[in-house]
C-alpha cells in the first residue's frame, strides 16, 4: 500500500500541487477520481508527486474538463500502487472543494488507521453524491463538521460507520 498526502497547509492548493510548484486551486476541480495505479496517462495536463514521504509511490495528475466564466477546469486523479492508505487523518482531505461535482473511487482509500475525518468534505457544495460505504471508521475520534456546507448532498450512506469512538 502507499499513502497520500493528506494535508496541504493551504486551504487552496491541490494534493501536494504546491509543494511541486503548481498552481492549480481546489476551486478548477470538477471531478476526482481515486485509482489503483501511478501510471500518469498520456492526456494528463501536468502531474507531480502526491505521496506523504515524496517517494513517487503516490501521483496527483490533472486532465481539462470545461471553461468555466473563462477559467480552466480540471479533473483532478489521485493514483497509488493499489489501494491508497491514510495515515491518521484525513483532516481537510476534500476540504473546500466548491465546484467539484463527483468523488470517484473512495472505496480505494485506506482509512482503517485514520482517528480524525474534521472537515474532510467542508463546503464541496456542489456534490449531491458520495460513496463512503466502504470506509472504515472503527478508529475515528473525530468527524467535527465531516460534511459541512455539502449544500446539495442528497444521497451517501453512513449505515456502516462504526462511531463507537468518536467523541467529536
Amino acid at each position: 500500500n502507499a499513502s497520500v498526502l493528506v494535508n496541504d497547509k493551504t486551504e487552496t492548493s491541490v494534493f501536494g500541487s504546491s509543494r511541486a510548484g503548481k498552481e492549480y486551486k481546489r476551486e478548477q476541480i470538477k471531478t476526482i477520481t481515486i485509482v489503483t495505479s501511478n501510471t500518469v496517462p498520456s492526456d494528463a495536463v501536468d502531474s507531480w508527486d502526491a505521496s506523504d514521504d515524496n517517494d513517487g509511490n503516490v501521483k496527483a495528475w490533472i486532465t481539462k474538463n470545461s471553461v468555466e466564466d473563462g477559467v480552466q477546469m480540471y479533473n483532478l486523479y489521485i493514483g497509488g500502487k493499489g489501494e491508497l492508505s491514510v495515515l491518521l487523518s484525513c483532516e481537510k482531505l476534500f476540504y473546500k472543494y466548491t465546484k467539484c461535482t463527483e468523488i470517484n473511487g473512495l472505496d480505494n482509500l485506506n482509512t482503517s488507521t485514520v482517528t480524525s475525518m474534521e472537515c474532510m468534505f467542508y463546503n464541496c457544495h456542489a456534490l449531491t453524491s458520495l460513496d463512503v460505504s466502504k470506509f472504515d471508521t472503527s478508529k475515528v475520534t473525530s468527524m467535527y463538521c465531516m460534511f459541512s456546507g455539502c449544500k446539495s448532498l442528497t444521497s451517501f450512506d453512513v449505515s456502516k460507520f462504526d462511531t463507537s469512538k468518536v467523541t467529536n
